[in-house]
């Protein structure tokens, strides 16, 4: 009779009537691999259905998660003030108090006269930055015959038009606009259709106004938001100079700094002292001012719901650790009297974990950006957002440092549970 040696029981030689193959790996084909794990692997691979729970759950679990993270990193910044809002990207914001600003528009004629005195001081002073403006108009859009009140026009910018187009060609003649897309899809209006835009209209005395109508064709969609702060309707038309002589208002969109990042703290320095230090807030106290709302939403979910996320993934992680270690118990004691420490016990089971939280990671990380991408695009469309919903992603981040940490808290838990290992009798064998 031949000895069956522990290396042929642990490498599955299969030899003899008890050892049915169970398995394609061979730990004498694999001199590199090690032994804990090889029998991680063989686990893994015989009996997979034993762990589809628990990757599933550790998958959602880090989706989840990873979601939550980009949702805020897309919300809360000011690439989504400039997608959701048509504004311009800016570097830092001016809010100069009521008695100063009314000095500037005395000098400069109006408000248009006084950003660019202020654009020509800050030019003096040898300060790389200027403010960014456009007149804003409310008129009626007539199209199939009914009024919508409530439309905003932005045209006459000092600055270059980079709304993202979702669909057509940017506006070039005088007659042709782009409107958002939601508005659009609400509305029924394709590529290629007129409509009609009432205004009031300055007359040659520049005091008095009259209403006019002009027929204008659309040539495109923005990917902006369709709806403000009260969820009132509002269609966005943009053009170049076709509604020059129009009464609007001059709306500040920002301002920029034509400088290296590194150098825009002390340029805003500067600002400060010419303006006032309330007068000048940074690119991220502007995020902060202008998205209020959101930040107290996401503290809630942080502290709220992602507490309780990790502390279910954490129940689920003791629960199967108690079922494996119960269910192998007779498998750990057969391998303590083939002479294995409890030390390689413990890698065995650790190796099994980090695996399946691995996979379960990268699969996590595939349905981020296939379903939950997938669920949010269709979550902002009905919301009035935008129809192109791109999340903010920071690989290093939310794919790898994200997904890291939750492994390293689990395997944490893991080890604890291991210690009962110890404890297993081998006379169960």
């Amino acid at each position: 009779i031949r000895k069956i040696s522990i290396i042929d029981v642990i490498s599955g030689e299969n030899r003899g009537e008890r050892y049915k193959k169970s398995s394609t790996i061979f730990l004498h084909k694999t001199e590199k691999l090690s032994i804990p794990l090889y029998l991680a692997l063989i686990d893994l691979k015989s009996g997979i259905r034993r762990y589809k729970f628990l990757i599933f759950a550790y998958m959602l679990g880090i989706s989840m998660i990873i979601s939550i993270f980009e949702l805020k990193n897309t919300l809360y910044s000011s690439d989504w003030i400039e997608k959701a809002g048509a504004r311009p990207r800016f570097d830092f914001a001016l809010s100069l108090p009521k008695e100063v600003k009314k000095t500037y528009m005395e000098k400069g004629g109006g408000i248009k006269g006084a950003y660019e005195i202020i654009n020509d001081e800050l030019k003096a002073a040898g300060i790389p930055a200027y403010i960014l403006y456009d007149k804003v108009c409310t008129v009626t859009c007539i199209y199939n015959g009914e009024e919508h009140p409530m439309c905003n026009i932005r045209f006459e910018r000092s600055y270059e038009d980079e709304t993202e187009i979702y669909k057509g060609i940017r506006p070039v003649l005088r007659n042709e606009v782009m409107i958002d897309t939601m508005s659009a899809k609400r509305l029924g209006i394709n590529i290629g259709d007129k409509l009609q835009l009432k205004y009031k209209k300055y007359n040659e005395d520049k005091l008095t106004s009259k209403e006019v109508t002009e027929e204008f064709i659309v040539t495109a969609f923005q990917d902006i938001t369709a709806s403000d702060i009260n969820n009132t309707d509002i269609i966005g038309i943009s053009m170049s100079d076709a509604f020059t002589g129009a009464v609007a208002e001059v709306d500040n969109e920002g301002a920029r700094i034509d400088a290296p990042q590194k150098m825009h703290a002390e340029y805003i320095e500067r600002m400060r002292e010419m303006y006032g230090y309330s007068s000048i807030r940074t690119k991220q106290q502007e995020i902060d001012y202008r998205l209020q709302g959101y930040d107290a939403l996401f503290v809630l979910i942080l502290f709220g719901f992602m507490p309780m996320l990790g502390l279910t993934m954490i129940l689920v992680t003791i629960m199967y650790q108690s079922i494996n270690l119960l269910e192998e118990s007779h498998k750990i004691s057969f391998l303590k009297c083939s002479g294995f420490s409890n030390r390689f016990i413990k890698a065995w089971q650790m190796t099994r974990f980090v695996l399946i939280a691995v996979v379960s990671s990268v699969l996590a990380i595939v349905f981020v950006n296939t379903g939950a991408k997938a669920f949010f695009r269709i979550m902002f469309e009905k919301m009035g957002y935008v129809m192109a919903y791109e999340p903010n992603r920071n690989i290093f981040e939310f794919y790898i440092c994200l997904p890291g940490m939750i492994i390293g808290i689990l395997a944490v838990i893991v080890f604890f549970t291991l210690r009962k290992v110890e404890k297993i009798d081998l006379r169960i064998f």
